[in-house]
């Protein structure tokens, strides 16, 4: 996306460059023109050098005229790592057009929930090689299983972000095994790097298995923040009850003051939900919705 942009011409230039590489000539970029501007959200400085532009401007541009070829075949390949929600839902709206128009998307992708929305029909490769294909939600399963991740701490180096003024060293659940409605507590294990104490806020987000958020716990919504000294430390979060239903869960880490990151560790741990009661003897199911509030009943009578 955007191959072929030069960093010194303006969007405009690069729009009718970008179409002639992929050979279309200039009367049918004239004639998208206006649509393809409009699609990509970058209109006030469409006339401005591409070099100026952020890298989600300079993706959401090269994807406007990528979609708009209206090509038989539509490769694309991780194209949504880049841009906000919003861009995102058009890019996903825009190959559904596509699809329904007749015409092939081969959407390449390790995002679940992206893959489920698009797709009708996906194939599992591994090392280069198709390890299974089959209807969606089948091969979704499939891949989950395959890659599952054990219920260990996953530093994920090569994603995590932040200045590493604290960094997270440990993570765990107690129990190892979560039951839905009994008590459920998180242990996250940090170091901070500094001479002097930090104070800082935690997050927990967990994630179904298919990647989607369902709910977070963030230590300053419910009080100031957390006093760190240096060195090591650990910090607890406690649910008197765990509302989660059963299933297999995901865990996202974060440390931080405000808006400033200490450390982000995305697919930090995993782990799953046993099928346990709020009262005795009624056992709770998965039935697709991840959370399960035991809300109080009362009948009224007219």
């Amino acid at each position: 996306v955007g191959t072929g942009f030069h960093p010194e011409l303006t969007g405009r230039e690069n729009v009718y460059l970008n179409g002639a590489i992929y050979g279309m000539n200039k009367e049918e970029v004239t004639r998208k023109f206006d649509e393809i501007v409009a699609f990509s959200g970058v209109e006030k400085f469409i006339d401005t050098p591409v070099k100026r532009y952020s890298s989600g401007m300079y993706v959401r541009l090269g994807f406007a005229v990528a979609a708009h070829l209206d090509p038989e075949i539509l490769i694309v390949d991780e194209v949504l790592a880049v841009g906000d929600a919003e861009f995102q839902k058009k890019c996903l709206g825009k190959m559904s057009d596509v699809a329904g128009e007749g015409r092939t998307v081969l959407f390449v992708s390790h995002n679940m929930v992206s893959m489920r929305n698009l797709c009708s029909r996906t194939m599992l490769l591994k090392d280069g090689k198709i390890v299974n294909a089959g209807p969606t939600d089948e091969i979704i399963s499939d891949y989950l299983h395959v890659y599952q991740r054990p219920s260990e701490f996953i530093p994920n180096e090569d994603q995590r972000l932040g200045n590493h003024r604290i960094r997270i060293q440990d993570f765990s659940v107690e129990p190892a095994s979560p039951v839905t409605g009994r008590p459920f507590a998180c242990r996250v294990d940090v170091e901070n790097l500094g001479n002097t104490s930090i104070t800082a806020e935690f997050s927990i987000s967990f994630t179904a298995e298919d990647g989607s958020k369902v709910f977070q716990m963030h230590s300053g919504h419910v009080q100031k923040g957390i006093s760190s000294k240096p060195g090591y430390s650990y910090i607890t979060s406690n649910l008197e009850s765990l509302f989660l239903a059963p299933g297999k869960y995901g865990v996202n880490l974060w440390v931080g003051s405000g808006k400033m990151t200490f450390d982000w560790v995305p697919d930090a741990y995993s782990f799953e939900v046993r099928s346990g009661t709020f009262q005795e003897g009624i056992y709770v199911d998965a039935r697709g919705y991840p959370v399960i509030m035991p809300a109080k009943w009362k009948q009224f009578d007219n």
